[in-house]
């Protein structure tokens, strides 16, 4: 379909090597293959929230503080190691646009703190996720992200019983 109309696509078929001793995915990960040492990177407080669409979900729940965590890549999304995370507190009525400019930093923040340690050439500090704080974001439906986009977050607590959630 994208190439009948012409989109630029990537074919994770077609990933690189990668040839550093460690690589860096901020998005989609699963386009690096095969990489003991990939760090990427997860926009929330891990082990909340696992999987798509962490931070529309932490807004409608109303959550006092969310976040990036940079952590190690597994075959099991979102539950590799954690190397390091950045929080942000909120305080409401808050805007999404409002929160994806503030979280945008702690992404550069980590990729800094993380960098710096690898020319050191210390080891990553990394410690396992707690399994029994695990939790995973609501379905966002295209309704809901409409109306995320229209209306302040406190408004749209009233509107999470349309969600379903990942058991």
């Amino acid at each position: 379909m994208c190439r009948q109309r012409k989109i630029e696509f990537f074919d994770r078929a077609q990933a690189p090597e990668t040839s550093s001793g460690y690589a860096l995915a901020i998005g989609w990960r699963w386009i690096i293959h095969d990489n003991p040492r990939l760090i990427t990177f997860h926009d929330s407080l891990l082990p909340r929230y696992r999987g798509f669409a962490p931070l529309p979900t932490a807004l409608i729940n109303g959550d006092a503080e969310v976040g990036v965590t940079a952590l190690l890549a597994s075959r099991k999304y979102d539950r590799g190691d954690i190397i390091a995370q950045r929080r942000l507190v909120l305080s409401y009525p808050v805007k999404v646009r409002q929160v994806i400019d503030s979280i945008a930093p702690l992404y550069a923040e980590l990729v800094t703190e993380i960098a710096r340690i690898i020319c050191s050439g210390a080891p990553l500090p990394t410690s396992p996720q707690n399994e029994s704080q695990a939790s995973y974001p609501l379905c966002v439906t295209k309704t809901i992200t409409a109306l995320i986009g229209l209306k302040t977050l406190s408004q749209l607590n009233v509107l999470s019983m349309l969600l379903v959630t990942h058991t």
